[in-house]
This record gives C-alpha cells, sequence and structure tokens, in this order.
C-alpha cells in the first residue's frame, strides 16, 4: 500500500539530577546547554486552540515582549532548536541516508534528517525544570521514490532501537554508485562504457569528499564502522549521542535502548480496511509485520473523525488519515495545519508529563534505607517533594485542554494510554507509606532524644551527689588533703560508669 505523506519524530527522554535527596539542590534548574549547539527556538503554538493558561507554560520560552523575554517559572517549558547554519551540521541535512533491510539484501529504503527550522520537524530539545526532565526530538522522512507501508514500520522498527541490534545506515549515494557502477559493467558500447566510467569517477570522488564531512561530523563520538565491501556506516545511536553532545550537565535516558516515536501518515482511500488498522497499531507500537497483532485486545487508536484515526501507546503514537480522490484539501493540508501546530504540542506535553512522573518515582524508589542514606531523608525533604509534585501536578496535568472535542479526545486519550493518573495514584501510595515510616523514625528520635536528657540529668545528678558525699567525707575526716587526688578520681569512673550504661542502652534500641 502507498503512502501520500509520512514522517516520524523520535523522542528520545531524559532526566538530569541524582535522586530524593538531591531533589532540593536542583530545584528549577535548567541542565547546561552548548549555546553553539543548542539556541532559543523560534516557532509558537497556534492561537486559539489551547487554553491560554496551558499555552502560556508550552510557549513561555518562545516568546518575544517588549523589552525582553518575559520571566519563566520552573515549570514552564525551555525549547531549543538546533543551531544548523554552519558546518558540519549541514552535511547532516544535505545528505540522504539508506539502509538496507535484513530480509532482502537488496531492498534500500533512503531516508532524510528533517530540518524545518519553525516546527518540530527539526532537531529540538524541551526541558521541563522543576520534574529535571527533557525531550530530545528530531524527525526523518523518506527520500526519493513514494514508499511502501510496510517501510514505514520496517524504517520506524529498524530505527527506533539505539541498543546492540543497531541497524547500519549508509549515505544514499553509495547506492547511487554502486547503482552507476552496474549499469557501466553492463554497458556493451565502448563509448558509452567510457564516457559512464568517466561519470563514475565523478560520482566516487563525489562520494569520498561526502564521507569525510560525515567523518568530520562525527568526530570524537564513536570509531568509524566499515562494512565487508569496505563502505563506511554509522548509527542511529551516534545520531543520538551526537545532539546530547550539547548538553554539559550529566543527563541520563529513561530507555537507553529504544526511543519514543510518533509517526504521522497518510493513505488515499475513503475507508480504512482491517488490514490498514492492523498496520496502524503496528506503527503506534514500534513493531513490524513479524508482530502478530491481536485484535480483540483493547486497540491503540481511536478515531476522531471518519478519515482520521489517533493512536497511542507506551511505545510510541501517531495519527493515520484517509484522503479521498476528490475534495481532499483540508486531510492533504492536516500535517502541516492541524498536526505540528496543535496534535503534536499536545501529545508532547503528555510524554513530558509521564517521564516526569516516571523521574519522581524513580527518585522515591532510589534510597534503599531512608534511615542510613546519606544526606538522610527527612520529613522536610519530604514536604519539599511534596510541593514539587503539586506543582507539577497543578501546573502541568488537565482535564481538558481546550474548547474542541477532537483535541480533548485526543489528549485524554494519550493519558489514558501513558497511565499519566495511574503514575500521580502510584505516587500518592509511595508517599504515604514513606510518610508513615518518617513520621515512625521521627517518633523513635523523641523517645531517645528523651532518653539522652534522662541520662544527663542522672549524670548531673550523680556527679552532685558525688562532690556532696566528697564534701561530707571530708568534713568526717575519712579524706585527707593527702588523698583528695581520688575527687576527680572517683567523679570521672562515676562518668564512665554512666556512660557504659548509656552506651549499653543505645545497642538495646538500635
Amino acid at each position: 500500500m502507498k503512502l501520500h505523506q509520512s514522517f516520524s519524530i523520535f523522542m528520545i527522554p531524559f532526566y538530569w539530577g541524582n535522586g530524593l535527596n538531591r531533589l532540593e539542590h536542583q530545584e528549577g534548574m535548567p541542565i547546561p546547554l552548548d549555546a553553539h549547539v543548542w539556541e532559543p527556538a523560534k516557532m509558537s503554538v497556534e492561537q486559539g486552540i489551547l487554553f491560554p493558561h496551558i499555552q502560556q507554560f508550552l510557549q513561555a520560552s518562545l516568546d518575544e515582549r517588549p523589552g525582553g523575554r518575559q520571566k519563566l517559572h520552573p515549570h514552564d517549558y525551555r525549547i531549543y532548536a538546533l543551531n544548523v547554519g554552519a558546518e558540519p551540521w549541514k552535511t547532516l541535512f544535505s545528505n540522504p541516508m539508506s539502509m538496507v533491510s535484513r530480509e532482502e539484501e537488496q531492498a534500500v529504503i533512503s531516508f532524510q534528517f528533517l530540518n524545518d527550522a519553525d516546527t518540530f520537524l527539526s532537531p529540538k530539545l524541551v526541558i521541563c525544570p522543576n520534574a529535571s526532565v527533557g525531550v530530545m526530538l528530531f524527525a526523518v522522512a523518506f527520500w526519493g521514490k513514494s514508499p511502501e507501508l510496510v517501510e514505514l514500520m520496517e524504517l520506524n522498527y529498524r530505527l527506533h532501537k539505539t541498543d546492540k541490534q543497531l541497524m547500519p545506515l549508509y549515505l544514499a549515494m553509495e547506492w547511487e554508485v554502486e547503482n552507476w557502477r552496474r549499469r557501466v559493467d553492463r554497458e556493451e558500447d565502448v563509448q558509452k562504457k567510457q564516457k559512464g566510467k568517466e561519470i563514475l569517477q565523478a560520482k566516487l570522488e563525489a562520494l569520498e569528499r561526502k564521507r569525510e564531512r560525515m567523518k568530520a561530523l562525527y568526530q570524537g563520538i564513536s570509531p568509524l564502522k566499515t562494512d565487508a565491501e569496505g563502505r563506511p556506516y554509522w548509527t542511529i545511536d551516534q545520531f543520538v549521542n551526537l545532539l546530547f553532545r550539547g548538553l554539559k550537565g550529566t543527563c541520563h535516558r529513561f530507555n537507553p535502548f529504544r526511543a519514543h516515536l510518533f509517526t504521522y501518515l497518510q493513505v488515499e482511500q475513503d475507508v480504512a480496511t482491517p488490514e490498514l488498522l492492523q498496520d496502524f497499531e503496528r506503527i503506534v507500537r514500534g513493531q513490524n509485520r513479524h508482530y502478530q497483532v491481536a485484535m480483540n485486545e483493547p486497540s491503540s487508536y481511536q478515531q476522531t473523525f471518519e478519515n482520521i484515526y489517533i493512536g497511542s501507546s507506551v511505545e510510541g503514537g501517531g495519527i493515520l488519515t484517509l484522503t479521498p480522490k476528490t475534495h481532499a484539501d483540508f486531510v492533504n493540508q492536516f500535517a502541516t495545519s492541524s498536526l505540528l501546530p496543535r496534535y503534536f504540542w499536545i501529545y508532547l506535553m503528555v510524554v513530558v508529563q509521564r517521564f516526569s512522573l516516571l523521574y519522581l518515582i524513580r527518585c522515591l524508589t532510589s534510597v534503599d534505607d531512608y534511615q542510613t542514606s546519606y544526606p538522610p531523608v527527612s520529613l522536610r525533604l519530604l514536604r519539599q517533594f511534596v510541593r514539587r509534585l503539586a506543582e507539577i501536578k497543578v501546573n502541568t496535568y488537565f482535564t481538558d485542554v481546550s474548547d474542541h472535542t477532537q483535541h480533548n479526545r485526543f489528549y485524554r486519550f494519550c493519558c489514558k494510554q501513558l497511565g499519566i493518573a495511574d503514575y500521580f495514584r502510584e505516587i500518592d501510595e509511595k508517599m504515604q507509606a514513606l510518610n508513615e515510616y518518617l513520621k515512625q523514625l521521627a517518633d523513635r528520635k523523641k523517645e531517645h532524644l528523651q532518653e539522652y536528657l534522662g541520662l544527663i540529668l542522672a549524670l548531673l545528678t550523680v556527679v552532685s551527689a558525688s562532690n556532696d558525699g566528697i564534701g561530707l567525707f571530708e568534713k568526717l575526716g575519712i579524706l585527707s588533703e593527702q588523698s583528695s587526688f581520688y575527687t576527680p578520681a572517683t567523679i570521672v569512673l562515676i562518668a564512665l560508669i554512666v556512660l557504659y550504661i548509656f552506651y549499653l542502652q543505645r545497642k538495646v534500641y538500635k
């Protein structure tokens, strides 16, 4: 089945910080960026679609006001764009890449990294300082011939893996040169064959220049690899690491082995067939046709209109549109007129919510022993955590986001599929348990403090009684001036006995 339009946005969620004990030291602090790599983005949310209070925190860092930018709150998103105005970044976006399907060695799928600076179809960095969470984004689309639906599934499936199953990625020109080489070898006419060799030589020289520029782009990321034919290749993981090199602080990916995908595809037909919906389910879940979809389970998609399907799962999301052969202007322009300036902002907000909550859960479970950890977890720190969670919930979690039914349905569906409400409940339960435990620790500390005070009073009483007793012995003549050295020794001995008793009590209560 031919695709009319398609693109895929890869999302790499990450966090910075060091668990619950460090939350107070990183609160509201964005991760430092290399200004030569990342710069404030120049884009906007479409006016009149989302509620103003939601639009405000989404695009707070994008607003240009008289006298400079407005003051940003910790929960406001910071959005940055890749500075692609100079080399070596130009090389990346001017050179399409290719991968070879493993099932059929001659099946080459070519794609390009997109660079539409004013939309999410270019590398972007979205940061939520209050949650210490960010999302790295980049987009790819097919290059060359009109793709088949099965090729889209294969492209997504191969590229979203960033672990040991990495797919080799070549310069697309490698196959152009290879095809021209075969053409020259088959040519029988002597003059045409000679002309073809000259063209082939020029192509080889151009290819080598492209290879050198690509090597310069990835210099310092990882060693260059070559296949059995001596062709250099790269991986999607290298590209991800290339983007992360612009972050100066230490950050950690939530999933080092997979990317979260959002896919848009448009098919030229009036009705969605069961086969098409099965494939859409696979795309939403980052799968290919080797996975047998169980259609009797709750599906990962819904309809908002007869010709628009929305999809969401923990692996990814997507939107499928059907375009008829006539009166299709609105649907043909759906990507630029609706999806990018509306729907994707909503989806991004839900994804950031999900990973913000996952990070908070990680913070709550990162300390094995709250009593012996350093610095120790205290009720004060827990109260700060509660306040931070409340700020995230109040400022970024909503029942509705728009006055438009389809946008609210999309938001609610994505929240349900990504478990937002369930994560809030899990955090509440964990915090209740932790709160009770810390209260018990506080009560035990109060008891120990009372014991300390009692022992100190007992010690003072013993010392006072000792002084009185020694004074009495001196009056009775039992102690003389020659034996006066016994007085401090006696006091020290009594104090040591009391301290030993205190030590034994500590051992018992501990």
